[in-house]
């Protein structure tokens, strides 16, 4: 039947370049399979080869996929069979097109969340760990066939081919960053521009569905702010796909899937505004700009360009700017800038690779510096900058516009039209800003920075192991909005959601006040909260502790504890190389990667012993691990600032 098909399709389209037809089947009986079928046309030249690539554009490290094959199978034109021979990742069709290529997959994610998953009550696909490359055919159109339970309903960001469980794709890069949801499924939808916004919800087989009347409206109004920043939106539809009952999200080329609950959908649902709007930043950009290597990139040569730090970070900062615009409160964007500000001033790597390495390194086997973080944080400065030096009349949406003027989308923009558009914008001294604060680890003076805004920011330096004690303001209340679980706070008792009455039996009454009187602890010292949970008062105490990190990547996947690749840092610095084996940290064996960060825990006087063996002989290293300063702090209003600082504060906090 599958043949049938595909033989119908190719002869319908034999007077342009034939697509490459996929088939994704899910038997809800059969969780732990699954089955990829592909129809290779007859006019794709040269040997047969299928892989998966080392990267695709919002997913730089797709896991092994050759460990998920059980059995393959091939077909020629004529119904008979090709034999195949696997090499690793690749399989290697003995025979030319056309060819039809039958896989079928196990190791299925069957627990819910944002990537894939497969349960009894719906599938979620992720292109890049499913759809495997035909070799030579990238650029080619592809269509899909998504064959699930009849009662299913099935949800793609994809353009709709024949049938309702049929889409296509411009090319292969479209089609694998496009996630496809099935199921009992939840839709909504509002149009802005002439331009579908579809919202889709798995809720895995419950009864009733949610209201999501204001959550609706905040999209739409967001919808028209990145309008009135960029101009009309040339994509053709953005979907948002909520699974219900878990957290996390995964930006797509124009698609979300993210992690929502009931209160999400009903309320105001200020997180999910801010990743659906960073979302539809990141869908213009991927339609209109893009870096050059990646308009151009091989899929199996994981492209080396030095500007992910702007398409991942722009649509970030583009993102909060359109939601203040649409009427956020700006109170709460002055706490999210600090929070990114904070995050990437505390990262280890932040004084060791630029924003530009870090775009070049974010395949590394090491996990390195993101260069969306580091993006986020140049856009928002960068931002500032020229808006100083205009006078509050250009923004960086002025920058990203020029390049959308000037760049053709099939050839993309160099780093040198990015910075020459900063230039035209905001000056050489905006662009001398812009070189430095990109290819160079001087950090951003932010004190500066934020003073042009008529901003401050009040530094609060922590010199204790990171509590992870995050904390907001809800009606009055100082409230835990963040602690992980691995923390001694959360062991002795503490959970999200509890009233924070006093810390060190001092009363709170903002989050700086917490961050205050944690500043004030030492290493041995013990810290105190007392907490409100319902109608009762608890009190928790931990014992603080001094905070090194230590980075050792080592590939634990045999009994050989071999060291990766290096991040920059004290372990390279003190002559540990990849190749090494590491045998102690001080005292503690390693037998996992993980020990590292066990051991990292238990340094003592800020050095380390380690025990390796290099090219047959045993080694001692000493390195010294320097003591880790964690950064906190808040946002405020500068009562002293100037009227040009004020101008520039205005617009900002205008959205504008």
């Amino acid at each position: 039947m599958f043949l049938a098909l595909v033989t119908l399709f190719l002869a319908a389209t034999l007077d342009a370049q034939t697509p490459v037809f996929y088939r994704v089947a899910f038997d809800p009986t059969t969780l732990s399979t699954f089955t990829v079928s592909v129809a290779i046309p007859a006019d794709v030249s040269g040997d047969v080869r299928l892989l998966l690539p080392n990267w695709s554009p919002h997913a730089w490290r797709p896991s092994s996929w050759g460990e998920r094959i059980q059995s393959v199978k091939a077909r020629d034109g004529l119904g008979n069979t090709v034999g195949v021979t696997r090499n690793g990742d690749v399989l290697e069709v003995r025979g030319r097109a056309p060819v039809t290529v039958t896989i079928q997959m196990g190791q299925t994610a069957q627990g819910l969340g944002v990537t894939e998953y497969f349960t009894n009550n719906g599938v979620l696909v992720d292109g890049t760990r499913t759809l495997p490359l035909v070799g030579g055919a990238s650029d080619r159109p592809c269509t899909i066939e998504i064959d699930v339970p009849e009662s299913w309903d099935v949800a793609c960001p994809l353009e709709a081919a024949e049938g309702k469980r049929h889409f296509r794709a411009a090319d292969y890069p479209t089609l694998v960053d496009a996630p496809i949801m099935a199921g009992s499924l939840s839709r909504w939808t509002f149009e802005h521009g002439g331009i579908p916004h579809d919202l889709v919800l798995d809720r895995q087989g419950k009864e009733g569905r949610p209201s999501a009347a204001r959550l609706l409206e905040s999209l739409e109004k967001t919808a028209a702010a990145h309008e009135e920043m960029l101009g009309k939106a040339l994509y053709k539809r953005w979907t948002l796909l909520m699974v219900e009952g878990v957290s996390g999200e995964r930006q797509h080329r124009n698609a979300l899937t993210v992690g929502v609950d009931d209160s999400e959908l009903s309320g105001d649902a200020l997180g999910l505004l801010v990743q659906a709007s960073t979302s539809m930043a990141t869908t213009r950009m991927a339609g209109q700009v893009r870096p050059a290597a990646l308009v151009t990139a091989d899929p199996f040569t994981t492209p080396k360009t030095p500007s992910l730090w702007f398409t991942d970070g722009w649509p970030r900062w583009a993102g909060r700017m359109a939601l203040l615009q649409a009427g956020a409160v700006p109170a709460l964007w002055r706490e999210d800038l600090c929070d990114v500000i904070l995050r990437h001033r505390n990262h280890s790597l932040v004084g060791r690779l630029s924003p530009a390495d870090a775009s070049r390194t974010v395949a590394a086997p090491w996990r390195g510096l993101d260069p969306g973080l580091a993006g986020h944080a140049v856009c928002a400065a960068l931002d500032i900058q020229i808006r100083h030096a205009t006078g509050a009349k250009k923004s960086l949406s002025d920058v990203v516009r020029l390049l959308i003027e000037q760049t053709d989308s099939t050839k993309g923009f160099t780093e040198d039209q990015l910075a020459s558009a900063v230039e035209a914008v905001g000056g050489a001294k905006t662009r001398a800003f812009f070189v430095r604060h990109t290819e160079t680890v001087e950090p951003i003076p932010w004190d500066d920075v934020l003073a042009r805004a008529g901003l401050q920011l009040e530094w609060i330096r922590w010199q204790i192991a990171d509590p992870t004690l995050r904390c907001s303001v809800n009606d009055g209340k100082v409230l835990i909005s963040r602690l992980r679980r691995s923390s001694a706070l959360y062991a002795a008792g503490a959970r999200v959601g509890d009233t924070l009455v006093t810390v060190n039996q001092r009363r709170v009454r903002t989050p700086l006040d917490v961050d205050r009187q944690i500043a004030r602890m030492r290493a041995g010292q013990k810290l105190r909260i007392d907490v409100r949970r319902g109608d009762r008062q608890r009190s928790f105490r931990v014992t603080m502790a001094t905070s090194y990190r230590l980075r050792i990547p080592l590939d634990d996947g045999n009994d050989t504890m071999t060291v990766r690749a290096l991040p920059p840092g004290p372990a390279r610095d003190a002559g540990l190389a990849e190749g090494d084996i590491l045998l102690k940290i001080d005292n503690m064996r390693i037998g996992r990667e993980r020990h590292v960060r066990t051991a990292s825990g238990r340094i003592k006087a800020g050095k380390a012993a380690l025990t390796i063996i290099r090219r047959g002989n045993r080694k001692h290293l000493t390195v010294k691990v320097p003591r880790r300063v964690i950064w906190r702090g808040a946002i405020t209003l500068d009562p002293k600032a100037k009227p040009d600082a004020r101008r520039v504060r205005d617009a900002l906090l205008e959205g504008s």
